[in-house]
């Protein structure tokens, strides 16, 4: 009987070895895959592209949080070399206050290429001022970064042009009638705006609300907000997706190709020290732009 129990002892004993031995290279690679940022290349095709465009590189950045992983965000996007910077919302987070991360990161990418930027719903959250205003749109604008909130701006190249519209996010959380409703409105309102007949790119933060824009005629719509599930392990992200975003989640993170547009939602380049990504590796997102020709010329 005495062996039998040392036998079980030392199995135990073992299998605590063996588990104690897995959390800790877990937890030593969750550390290590959440201090860098890697960058996530696509190569997206449409008819509709004007041929100036054709093999332009642009630069995807999501829901950056004010981190301190800038100088590497930098690198990535000067690496790529590319003609457009999008930013799609959520640069900093609602309480934030020292924008020391975030000046820094403009002032890099600026020097890279022209910036694009519309507000996530952090941006919207941290307005607490009387007459409305949201400090880092102030310093992204005063860093030469092109804010677009609900405007519509033509990029020209070799005489052709393509639009791109920045939507503001909304203030309401994720699961508020109030949301689809008023954002239904403003889709309509920059509907009218644009020319069906133009290529257009969309910056809009919240993927998970992105068929709103079914009335807005974008060929291409660049989104975060999922931050691609965070904990991407079966069930907790499930979870945590249904939990922080109230409802199923239909996009998520990666590249969806639908009827009419594509959508490429990035899983985001910040990091919470309450909650790290789980793999789920901080990404830019470049995108390379490719031109279908209707004669089936490459």
């Amino acid at each position: 009987m005495g062996n039998v129990i040392k036998k079980i002892a030392k199995t135990l004993l073992l299998f605590l070895v063996i588990l104690v031995l897995l959390l800790s290279a877990l937890t030593g690679y969750v550390f290590w895959d959440n201090s860098r940022v890697v960058t996530n290349r696509q190569v997206l095709t449409f008819r509709g592209l004007p041929q100036a465009f054709d093999d332009t590189i642009i630069a995807l950045i999501t829901d950056f949080h004010n981190s301190g992983n800038y100088q590497k965000v930098i690198e990535n996007v000067k690496a790529a070399n590319p003609s457009y910077i999008f930013i799609a919302g959520d640069l900093v987070s609602m309480d934030t206050t020292d924008f020391h991360n975030t000046e820094a990161l403009l002032k890099g990418l600026v020097e890279i290429a022209p910036v694009y930027y519309a507000y996530g719903n952090h941006e919207i959250w941290s307005q607490n001022e009387d007459d409305g205003t949201i400090a880092v749109g102030d310093l992204a604008r005063s860093l030469g970064v092109n804010v677009l909130n609900d405007e519509i701006v033509p990029l020209e190249k070799d005489g052709e042009m393509i639009n791109i519209v920045g939507i503001r996010d909304l203030p309401y959380p994720d699961g508020d009638d109030h949301y689809t409703d008023h954002m239904m409105e403003k889709v309509n309102q920059l509907a009218l705006k644009l020319d069906p007949n133009t290529f257009t790119i969309g910056l809009f933060h919240r993927a998970n609300q992105a068929d709103l824009l079914e009335e807005l005629p974008c060929n291409l719509i660049l989104s975060g907000h999922t931050h691609g599930g965070h904990v991407n392990l079966p069930g907790i992200q499930d979870k945590i997706l249904e939990t922080h975003m109230g409802g199923e989640v239909k996009y998520v993170k990666g590249l969806y190709k639908l009827s009419d547009r594509q959508i490429m939602v990035s899983s985001g380049v910040g990091v919470e020290d309450n909650l790290p990504r789980v793999f789920n590796t901080p990404e830019v997102v470049v995108i390379r732009l490719n031109l279908a020709w209707k004669d089936g010329r490459p």
